[in-house]
């Protein structure tokens, strides 16, 4: 990780001969954007590993942490995390299907400019597939998007362009982009809901305030819309996808919209042999299952 400026600064310039005084002038302005909070850039050549707790990336407002999150007995994932609830938020993970254990497993930035994720065995379980002539460095932004950037201030890789289950203000989705829900509220493998759109030139996203707009002019806005807040956009376990807003007082997640207000409408919410019926003496979700036979 960067340890000062100054050893910043003249990394840059080195890799940089020739470069012009706008260049330079971003060189300066970036390494002291980074040295805000030192620990949310990961340069060339370095790693960051399962063993040790402080091998993590932290945005420079505090929100978000990057690094290896314990999802069951002996077994992690390198993921995103909103820090800012009483129990941290997963909002992106690169790991969700192939867990590792404890011991030796590392995301490194390679000198050719790849991320990579190596298990125990050095057996590649996820990478960026990325190469660049020129030098790289990760960073983890204040909107939560970890970035893989070259000194030219070009993005070659960004976890907003592959989300799992989860949107954040300002990230889009498009043909190519899709979101997978968890397996359960426990288990962060893939689940059984997907969200995409098949359309080429639909795009879709929300800002902070809560409102949603897509391309072909589907338009939704959260119960609180209008105050900037933190919020996301997930689909959620049974298929639902809801948008939440952060209660700064409660330190809680709230919804505000959802697609479905009744939720026997999600097809197979209740398994492949079971029927879902809505039940008024219940609260909340006010539905249950029962079995059909």
């Amino acid at each position: 990780m960067i340890e000062n400026h100054g050893r910043l600064v003249k990394w840059v310039k080195e890799k940089m001969v020739g470069a012009d005084s706008s260049q330079t002038n971003w060189i300066e302005e970036t390494a002291g954007s980074m040295m805000g909070a030192n620990n949310h850039i990961l340069e060339q050549g370095s790693s960051l590993s399962v063993e040790k707790q402080n091998d993590v990336l932290v945005s420079p407002n505090g929100v978000f942490l990057a690094g290896f999150s314990s999802v069951g007995d002996n077994a992690f994932c390198f993921a995103i995390r909103f820090m800012k609830s009483s129990v941290p938020t997963i909002v992106w993970m690169a790991n969700r299907d192939q867990p590792v254990n404890g011991k030796a497993s590392k995301l490194s930035l390679l000198k050719n400019g790849n991320l990579v994720f190596l298990d125990a065995g050095r057996i590649n379980l996820w990478s960026t597939e990325t190469t660049s002539p020129i030098s790289v460095y990760l960073q983890l932004h204040n909107n939560g998007n970890l970035v893989l950037h070259n000194i030219r201030n070009e993005s070659l890789w960004e976890s907003f362009n592959s989300p799992t289950d989860t949107l954040l203000p300002g990230q889009k989705i498009t043909k190519d982009i899709s979101l997978l829900s968890s397996k359960s509220k426990t288990t962060y493998s893939s689940g059984y809901y997907n969200l995409t759109t098949y359309n080429n030139s639909k795009t879709a996203m929300f800002d902070s305030t809560g409102y949603f707009r897509s391309s072909d002019e589907l338009v939704f806005s959260a119960s609180d819309y209008g105050v900037v807040r933190h919020r996301r956009l997930t689909l959620d376990t049974d298929g639902n996808l809801r948008l939440y807003s952060f209660d700064e007082k409660n330190m809680t997640w709230v919804v505000t919209w959802q697609a479905f207000s009744q939720l026997c409408r999600i097809h197979g919410i209740c398994g492949p042999n079971s029927l879902c019926k809505y039940d008024h003496a219940l609260v909340g979700d006010a539905h249950a299952c029962q079995d059909s036979k």
